[in-house]
């Protein structure tokens, strides 16, 4: 039976880079294609997803995954419009936030090269490899992040670690 809110019945994951199911939002297309977005993604690239994500609703207070269904004629088009943001956030944005935060990066700068080097951001990557320079040895500690990357990750942030102070003593 036809649905009829105009919503497919049926549920499929987009591809990349929208099939992340630990994004917290998942936006639908009327063709029944589920696009797993994080909400920092659609707040930072939207005005509009900005001021909704202010208001309460009960898939936030119960820390649960917020559905929306967008009304697109096709999964090509519900695409477009997801890569707009995705692309808008994960290039420009991404700069224009990495110059804002650069204090935030070399207080926190362990867990954000963890965070970067999960996602992969190489620039961000090495700003925070090179912030860790400036921590006094014991506050070099292992942060929850690292479970999220590899053992040889966090072996290459501690190998430069001690190649550089290596290089400062001579």
């Amino acid at each position: 039976m036809p649905s009829t809110d105009g919503l497919s019945n049926t549920n499929t994951v987009a591809k990349y880079p929208f099939d992340d199911l630990e994004g917290d939002v998942i936006l639908r297309s009327n063709d029944g294609i589920s696009f797993f977005i994080h909400k920092a993604v659609l707040r930072l690239a939207s005005p509009f997803f900005k001021a909704m994500f202010t208001l309460p609703t009960e898939a936030t207070a119960m820390q649960e995954k917020l559905e929306i269904s967008l009304v697109f004629q096709s999964k090509k088009i519900a695409r477009s419009y997801m890569s707009f943001f995705h692309d808008k956030y994960d290039m420009a944005g991404v700069i224009q936030h990495i110059r804002a935060y650069q204090e935030f990066i070399e207080q926190h700068c362990i867990r954000v090269y963890a965070v970067a080097v999960r996602y992969n951001f190489k620039m961000l990557v090495r700003m925070a490899a090179k912030a860790t320079l400036k921590l006094p040895v014991d506050q070099f500690t292992p942060v929850p992040e690292f479970s999220q990357i590899t053992g040889a990750a966090v072996f290459n942030l501690y190998a430069y670690l001690s190649s550089a102070r290596t290089l400062r003593k001579r």
